[in-house]
């Protein structure tokens, strides 16, 4: 119970830091974003999150095909790691670009779950669990982590917050 206060604490401060930053909608959008994913999953999760090219060290996008030209924005942590099922994303497609994200991001769900079936069990039931929803906003949100269910409900309860500011 005091994890879910904590994060909710952070979740105010965040938005309370962001309603007062000043950048261009884009980057916001994005920094947003980040600020979500970052306050949603554990805190001593450390893996970098995404939000342009240049900061894709390991080409995580383009090994998933996920390319700059169908997201309007979008904050990606995915483990650069074969040894661990991980993948936290929020992205924001561009317009008729929906089903495609969904479609790459479900594709790099199942490279996950065929490449632990028989190696890594515990990695293989983490990524067997993964939860994929398209927000209302029209955000695609992608949990695939250990408390997948936690870090979507915040996930979601942070878009919606972001929605009625």
């Amino acid at each position: 119970m005091k994890r879910h206060t904590l994060l909710a604490l952070v979740f105010f401060c965040i938005f309370l830091f962001v309603g007062c930053s000043k950048t261009d909608s884009h980057n916001q959008s994005s920094q947003n974003y980040a600020e979500i994913l970052v306050a949603s999953r554990p805190l001593a999760d450390k893996t970098p999150v995404i939000t342009n090219p240049k900061q894709d060290t390991f080409g995580l996008l383009e090994l998933y095909d996920l390319a700059e030209d169908t997201m309007q924005q979008y904050a990606i942590s995915f483990s650069a790691m074969n040894n661990k099922a991980y993948g936290i994303a929020i992205v924001m497609p561009k317009e008729g670009k929906t089903d495609l994200i969904v479609e790459k991001l479900h594709a790099m769900i199942e490279s996950c779950k065929n490449a632990f079936r028989n190696y890594l069990p515990d990695e293989y039931e983490i990524a067997q669990d993964a939860k994929l929803k398209i927000v209302e906003s029209g955000e695609v949100v992608l949990a695939m982590c250990k408390d997948d269910d936690v870090v979507l409900e915040n996930i979601m309860a942070a878009l919606q917050q972001k929605e009625t500011l």
